[in-house]
C-alpha cells in the first residue's frame, strides 16, 4: 500500500469514527519568507502558522528544517493534508485550531452595508474617496466587483475588477479592468494583494479577450510578476484652428441649476448615446456617473439636444460628447468658449473627426502605466487608441 493510500484509508477510518462528521478541507497554501504559512480553508477562512507554531506542531524537526520543508509544502489529498515531503504530512484538522485566524475572503459584495463600509474605510485611508454615494444614489449597477481580505471586522487588501465594454473600431470587445488594488499598511509585504491578483486573473482570463489596470512603475515588479506587460495609448488635441474657430450664439451651458428633467436627460444619455468614438465605452453609466453624479462639469447646448463633460486642467479637457445622433465635433467647439488655450480630448476620436485632431504617443507620464495582458489589448498601441478618461477604475 502507497503512501498516500494509507492516508486516504486513514481519512476514511476518521471520518467513520467522526460519525460522518465534515472535516476541514484546504483550499490554499502560500509560504511567507520561507519562515510562515498562510492556509486559506475551504470556508473561505484563512490561518497563519509561523515558525514557532509550526516547531510546536512538529516538535521532531527543527526551525532550520522546517524552513527547507516549506519550500516544497503542497496541498494534497483532495485538500485534506498539506504534504512537506514524501513521508511527512499535516492533517487539515489537527492544524484548525492551532492557526492564527487572519482573515476571511470576502466578494461581490457592494450592497452590503457592512462590508462596503470596511471597503470605503480602506480606499479612503489609501486613496482619499470612496463608493458610499456612488452605490447610495443609485449609480452602482454591478459591474465593479471587488474580492478582498477582511481580518478582525476590517478589510485589510483588495483588488476589485470592472466588467467592461467596448465599440472598438466597430467590433465589441469584452476586456477586464483591475483597480483599487491596495493593502492596509499593517499588512503589506504579506503576499495578499498577489495572492487576490493570481485569483481574479485565474478566475476571468477565460471569460474576456484582455485585462488590464492602470498602474505606477513603483508596482512595475509586482506587476510584471503577473505577466502584465506595458504599452501606451495615443492622446488627442485638438488642431488650433478648430479651437478657435468662430463661435456661435446657443453656447453650452452647465446643467448644475437646471430643471430637474434636464438632469434626467443627462442620465438617459449617459446610458445610451450615439457613438463619439472610434473605441467607445458601452457600460459606461456606472463609471461616467462616479466621475460626474455632482454634475459640476457637466454642460447642455439645447439646439442640439448634445451634452458634455468639460474640465479645465493645464488646458481645457473634452471627456464625454452625448447625444441621441452623431454631432461633428466642429459642431460642439463651436459651442464651448475655450479662449486661448488648448483642448484636449479624454476619448479617441470618431474617424469622421479625426482629420481636426493631431494625435501623440502618450506612456501615462508621471500618473500611471497601462498594463496588459492578452493579445487582442496590444491594438491599443497598434491602432493609437486612448482608454476613455472616465473609464478609469
Amino acid at each position: 500500500m502507497s503512501f498516500f493510500e494509507d492516508i486516504l484509508k486513514g481519512l476514511e477510518e476518521t471520518i467513520e469514527m467522526e460519525g460522518g462528521k465534515k472535516l476541514h478541507k484546504i483550499q490554499k497554501i502560500s509560504v511567507i519568507e520561507n519562515e510562515s504559512l498562510i492556509v486559506t480553508f475551504e470556508d473561505g477562512t484563512s490561518k497563519m502558522y509561523d515558525a514557532q507554531t509550526l516547531c510546536k506542531i512538529i516538535p521532531q524537526l527543527e526551525k532550520a528544517e522546517i524552513t527547507e520543508l516549506l519550500k516544497n509544502a503542497k496541498v494534497d489529498v483532495g485538500g485534506y493534508v498539506i504534504s512537506l515531503n514524501e513521508d511527512l504530512v499535516l492533517w487539515a484538522d489537527d492544524i484548525w485550531e492551532l492557526g492564527t485566524k487572519i482573515m476571511e475572503f470576502i466578494s461581490n459584495y457592494m450592497n452590503d452595508d457592512t462590508y462596503r463600509h470596511m471597503l470605503n474605510e480602506l480606499t479612503q485611508k489609501t486613496f482619499g474617496f470612496d463608493f458610499e454615494n456612488w452605490v447610495t444614489q443609485g449609480y452602482f449597477e454591478g459591474d465593479y466587483i471587488p474580492y478582498s481580505f477582511m481580518s478582525e471586522g476590517r478589510i485589510i487588501s483588495n483588488v476589485s475588477v470592472d466588467r467592461m465594454k467596448f465599440m472598438q473600431n466597430g467590433v465589441m470587445k469584452s476586456y477586464i479592468q483591475i483597480g483599487t488594488v491596495m493593502t492596509d499598511e499593517n499588512y503589506r509585504k504579506q503576499g495578499l494583494a498577489a495572492e487576490l491578483m493570481k485569483y481574479v486573473i485565474e478566475k476571468y482570463e477565460k471569460e474576456c479577450e484582455g485585462i488590464y489596470l492602470f498602474g505606477d512603475l513603483s508596482a512595475l515588479e509586482f506587476y510584471q510578476k503577473m505577466n502584465f506587460r506595458i504599452e501606451n495609448e495615443y492622446r488627442y488635441y485638438v488642431k488650433d484652428e478648430f479651437c478657435n474657430c468662430e463661435k456661435i450664439k446657443d453656447m453650452f451651458k452647465p446643467i448644475k441649476n437646471m430643471d430637474d428633467n434636464i438632469k434626467e436627460k443627462y442620465l438617459e444619455l449617459v446610458r445610451n448615446s450615439a457613438y463619439h468614438s472610434s473605441f467607445e465605452q458601452i457600460n459606461k453609466y456606472g463609471l461616467q456617473m462616479f466621475y460626474t453624479s455632482g454634475l459640476d462639469n457637466v454642460f447642455y447646448a439645447e439646439d442640439i439636444e448634445c451634452f458634455i463633460v468639460l474640465e479645465q486642467d493645464e488646458c481645457a479637457v473634452l471627456k464625454s460628447v452625448l447625444c441621441k445622433r452623431k454631432i461633428a465635433l466642429v459642431d460642439v467647439l463651436q459651442r464651448i468658449d475655450i479662449g486661448d488655450h488648448k483642448c484636449r480630448l479624454g476619448f479617441t476620436p470618431h474617424d469622421e473627426d479625426m482629420n481636426i485632431c493631431i494625435s501623440e504617443v502618450y506612456d501615462g507620464g508621471s500618473d500611471y502605466k497601462l498594463f496588459y495582458r492578452g493579445k487582442e489589448l496590444e491594438s491599443i498601441e497598434q491602432d493609437k487608441l486612448y482608454f476613455p478618461d472616465l473609464s478609469h477604475a
